[in-house]
């Protein structure tokens, strides 16, 4: 999914569909970023991007944690992303991740070092 929101002139849904299969399609589709031009708050778009994650069920439930893991263990960028990292794990990829039964401490550890290596209070979660 990385690359359909990276490159998305290089990798559209429909080349993942022809070289992979439609499942793989509509998972990439569900675990990636609607555009946030169409949405006029961070937290509306938050909410989208998880929303479509939930529609794709609980295989794409899993891979969004498995990928937010990855993200949080690898997590660089400014204050502001890493904040905003923060919140949408506590938010809703934690009870994802508790929902499917997948890496819910390991998420919950991981979001904890990334606090305190940022020096985030806990006034920065809302």
């Amino acid at each position: 999914h990385d690359m359909h929101e990276d490159h998305p002139g290089e990798w559209p849904l429909i080349r993942i569909e022809r070289d992979y299969n439609r499942i793989v399609r509509n998972y990439v589709r569900a675990v990636s970023k609607p555009l946030s031009k169409d949405f006029k708050t961070s937290e509306e778009h938050d909410k989208a991007i998880f929303e479509r994650v939930r529609h794709g069920g609980l295989k794409a439930m899993t891979i969004k944690c498995i990928d937010r893991l990855h993200n949080m263990l690898t997590m660089g960028g400014s204050h502001d992303k890493v904040v905003r990292k923060v919140n949408q794990t506590i938010t809703y990829v934690l009870p994802m991740s508790v929902e499917c039964d997948t890496l819910t401490q390991e998420l919950m550890d991981a979001t904890s070092e990334q606090s305190r290596k940022f020096r985030l209070s806990s006034s920065v979660y809302r």
